[in-house]
């Protein structure tokens, strides 16, 4: 009817959205996007195709993009399956995927992780070898578990393979779900100081890469912090907990924004509106303002950034923690970090890049 065909007709625009820095905008279309997956058959074809369209050169490496991108991807595998008719098959999902898994950020990487879990729990390893042999030994090595894990939790979904209809159950595997929140192995690859930060944060990647023990969309859960209280079903309530209150979130002084922290280097680098005024440190990994970043490298607090899998490396008081998104919740929620204004008392905003806070 005509409303399925005004859906139909908005999908390049919600595609659009998806590429915003506002992340009221960004999170609206996703939701778009995903309503129009699960109740517009006609738009789901138009969708798929956009999913899988190799992007633009300049969108190739922005994070914000890939993660948009993934997380779509991931709904069209629990909603599809392996689809030929669509063009949905192991072949072309890896190969959508390889950026996300290479990318230098932990939270697309992690994303990639998430996808693959998914697929190998609908075609197995076999299709998935070719590719998985070109990648660093860490990340393969965290393939593995997360297979090995698919054939625990359901050895059923072994014997899957291509199937040319919609999956009814998808909602029901414990295979790297829509949102999972089980501590993870994978959000940290690549970080070196807080990797990828997306101004406002509220559409962060969960920690695991397979456990489904909540969605994101639940009224009143902090996707952040893992606070829950019925009252603040309100989306007003909500919006105070992370502008204000959310301890795994910071407000950059420079451009108003909400950040997650361990995406605030990446925010400082390419979405700031101070952003020309930072360089990445090449040792640290860190967001540094240019005009200090020779003193910086000449400081004690100038040190190596930690292996991916030996752990982060906090934007706010630059100090080495746990590995991965446990060592941010560790770090920022358990020994409440001592730079970050939401925990401290200070209730002030980080002095950005600055290596003098203690």
């Amino acid at each position: 009817g005509g409303l399925n065909e005004k859906a139909v007709s908005l999908v390049p625009q919600l595609f659009t959205n998806l590429r915003s820095n506002k992340t009221r905008v960004r999170m609206a279309a996703m939701q778009a996007v995903q309503a129009e997956l699960k109740h517009v058959p006609a738009a789901v074809e138009r969708i798929v195709r956009r999913i899988l369209k190799p992007l633009d050169r300049k969108d190739a490496n922005k994070p914000l993009v890939l993660l948009s991108r993934g997380e779509l991807l991931r709904k069209v595998l629990d909603s599809q399956g392996l689809d030929r008719g669509m063009g949905i098959t192991a072949v072309s999902v890896m190969e959508n995927t390889m950026p996300l898994l290479e990318h230098r950020d932990g939270k697309v990487r992690d994303e990639g992780v998430k996808i693959v879990g998914r697929l190998h729990a609908l075609a197995g390893k076999r299709p998935l070898k070719e590719f998985l042999k070109v990648l660093p030994k860490g990340m393969k090595d965290l393939l593995e578990q997360t297979f090995a894990k698919n054939n625990t939790n359901n050895p059923q979904q072994q014997q899957k393979t291509v199937n040319n209809h919609r999956r009814s159950d998808s909602k029901n595997m414990n295979n790297s779900g829509s949102m999972p929140r089980s501590p993870a192995a994978g959000s940290n690859a690549g970080r070196g100081g807080g990797g990828n930060a997306r101004s406002g944060g509220l559409n962060r990647p969960e920690e695991g890469p397979l456990d489904e023990s909540a969605d994101v969309t639940e009224e009143g859960y902090c996707q952040f912090c893992d606070f829950h209280d019925p009252a603040y079903k309100d989306e007003n309530k909500m919006d105070y907990h992370y502008f204000s209150e959310c301890p795994m979130l910071t407000c950059c002084q420079h451009c108003e924004e909400v950040v997650d922290i361990a995406w605030f280097t990446n925010h400082l680098l390419q979405e700031c509106t101070e952003k020309d005024n930072y360089t990445q440190c090449e040792t640290c990994a860190l967001a540094i303002p240019t005009k200090e970043l020779a003193a910086h490298q000449r400081s004690k607090k100038c040190q190596p950034a930690p292996a991916p899998d030996k752990g982060n490396r906090c934007p706010l008081c630059f100090e080495n923690i746990p590995p991965w998104d446990a060592g941010w919740k560790k770090h920022l929620l358990d020994d409440k970090c001592p730079a970050n204004p939401r925990t401290n008392g200070t209730n002030k905003r980080p002095d950005q890049g600055k290596e003098t806070r203690k």
